[in-house]
């Protein structure tokens, strides 16, 4: 058993060996003092070592009296009498008899109770090493507010989770790590900056903050805090005034040395001394060195525009300038044949040249401008002129727009649009049929000569058919008709001049016929003219002996 007080047994007296529980012990050998016999066992009693005992074991142990006369509780070494009171009914009986209540007369406050977060620090579950847990931030700490007794929660600030045990401090004027202190190791040191320069006086005395109060930088490195332009940053300058000895001069850089050795004073400024483009230039003196510096204007690479951009002295030099390249453009349609020749020109091409590179689809296909070259180029409109505008097809003649070569187009063809060939040639395989046309006589009027005077033999011409005016007769037949200017109206040609059924001999000839036109007729021009005429009872032939115009209707 465990051991327990001796007004404890006394109060509760002994009980019947019957109740008592197995020893527990574990067989060690004969016991030489009672402490050989405890079993760690509370509600068997406390046990003692008398081997002389007749009640004692094998091992000389003999059994202690019940502690209870009531109810053991052997988990809570504890004795509970059937008769002890529950006063505030919270179903724990009170400690004064055996119970566990902690306060029988507080409802609230009995073993098992939950603990709450409470201004009043009250013990709900009679254990005063636990507190209501409350972490209104959520950041895992219980609230500081939380006590029961002296346990209390760790959360200085539980209604900022960046407040808690063990966070890091920051510089925001809370105690971020709850240890009581605020901002420790982590405000920073300013200085006053009177002269806006972004540098501190370190002839004032700092101020410590989490960010810089208006007026101060943290820094305190300006050894002249009156006068922006002198700070560590500041380049140092050859002054006007500045003396060899040093006198006159400004440590403008805060370095405690100042620029004696200079050869010209800051802010001043001289003309470049280089030709062309460069010389508009101008020299400002360097505040940092005392020398001059470069020229405003540097020199860049020649190009053809009337000035000397290397500053070379010499304006739009071939050495240097970048030219345009020309190509020869005979036609002048802005296109150059493969292989053209070219030159070179500063602002535009000169006449007879483009700009524009033979390559590709920019290929002339015919510069010539005898052969209508400027109405040639590629991508230029296809028009009915008989060329090929567009040098689809080498830039030669166009056979389509004018097959029969009268300087009209076939009223059907659709290969082009516009130009000097106008589309009304209802036949374009002849050359005498076109729109506008003006109506002639083309067919011969006269029998052919066959070698005899008697117009034996046929008609060539379709006027008069086979006949023998040696007893025959000479018939007229119905004459060929032609539309020669395309208005949709065939004419006929006249029938040979008294040309009718008769015998020959009978009835002389006509004293004149027709006349019969030889060669190519073209109304208005002058042709052969044949004439025929009688003779007696012959017909006889004849040529004019000299041109005459043909006629027309």
């Amino acid at each position: 058993m465990k051991r327990i007080s001796l007004s404890l047994l006394l109060f509760f007296g002994a009980c019947g060996d019957d109740d008592l529980p197995p020893d527990a012990r574990t067989d060690v050998g004969m016991c030489s003092a009672d402490s050989d016999c405890v079993d760690e066992t509370f509600c068997n009693g406390l046990e003692s070592c008398d081997p002389t005992s007749p009640s004692a074991d094998g091992n000389g142990c003999v059994p202690g009296l019940p502690p209870c006369t009531g109810v053991c509780v052997e988990a809570d070494d504890r004795c509970e009498m059937t008769d002890c009171a529950d006063a505030d009914g919270d179903g724990a009986r009170d400690s004064d008899c055996g119970g566990t209540d902690c306060d029988d007369a507080d409802p609230e406050r009995f073993p098992g109770n939950a603990e709450v977060c409470d201004v009043e620090n009250h013990d709900e579950d009679c254990d005063p090493s636990t507190f209501g847990f409350r972490d209104l931030d959520g950041d895992g700490y219980p609230d500081a507010a939380c006590c029961n007794g002296d346990s209390c929660g760790t959360d200085c600030g539980d209604a900022q989770p960046g407040v808690h045990p063990g966070e890091a401090e920051s510089c925001d004027a809370l105690d971020n790590d709850c240890d009581g202190m605020v901002d420790e190791d982590v405000m920073r040191t300013f200085w006053r900056d009177e002269d806006n320069d972004t540098f501190g006086n370190a002839m004032e005395a700092p101020v410590m903050a989490c960010s810089p109060p208006g007026g101060f930088v943290e820094n305190d490195t300006d050894c002249d805090d009156t006068d922006r332009l002198i700070n560590p940053a500041a380049g140092e300058i050859c002054d006007a005034g500045c003396m060899a000895d040093g006198t006159g001069c400004e440590d403008e850089n805060c370095d405690g040395v100042v620029e004696t050795d200079c050869e010209c004073s800051a802010g001043e400024m001289r003309p470049c001394d280089e030709a062309g483009l460069c010389a508009s230039g101008v020299e400002v003196c360097d505040a940092g060195t005392g020398t001059w510096g470069a020229c405003s204007i540097t020199p860049v690479t020649e190009t053809c525009n009337g000035i000397d951009d290397d500053c070379n002295g010499v304006v739009d030099d071939a050495a240097d300038a970048v030219r345009m390249r020309c190509w020869r453009d005979v036609d002048g349609d802005s296109f150059a044949v493969s292989g053209a020749s070219t030159t070179f020109a500063c602002f535009s091409c000169p006449a007879g040249f483009t700009d524009r590179e033979p390559v590709g689809t920019g290929i002339d296909c015919n510069d010539n401008p005898a052969m209508n070259g400027a109405n040639i180029a590629p991508g230029r409109p296809e028009i009915c002129d008989g060329f090929d505008n567009d040098c689809s097809t080498g830039g030669g003649g166009a056979f389509d727009e004018d097959r029969d070569g009268d300087g009209h187009t076939n009223e059907g063809y659709a290969g082009c649009s516009g130009g000097p060939f106008p589309r009304n040639d209802c036949d374009d395989t002849e050359a005498t049929v076109f729109g506008g046309q003006t109506e002639y006589f083309a067919a011969p009027i006269c029998p052919p000569e066959t070698g005899s005077p008697f117009c034996l033999g046929a008609c060539a011409n379709g006027n008069c058919a086979p006949a023998s005016c040696r007893g025959g007769s000479c018939c007229c037949s119905v004459p060929k008709t032609y539309d020669r200017d395309c208005d949709g109206v065939a004419r006929a040609e006249p029938n040979a001049s008294g040309c009718a059924p008769t015998a020959c001999g009978v009835a002389p000839c006509p004293s004149r016929r027709g006349p019969r036109y030889t060669g190519t007729p073209a109304c208005g021009s002058m042709t052969t003219v044949v004439s025929c005429g009688c003779g007696g009872s012959a017909c006889g032939f004849r040529t004019l002996p000299s041109p005459e115009p043909l006629g027309c209707r």
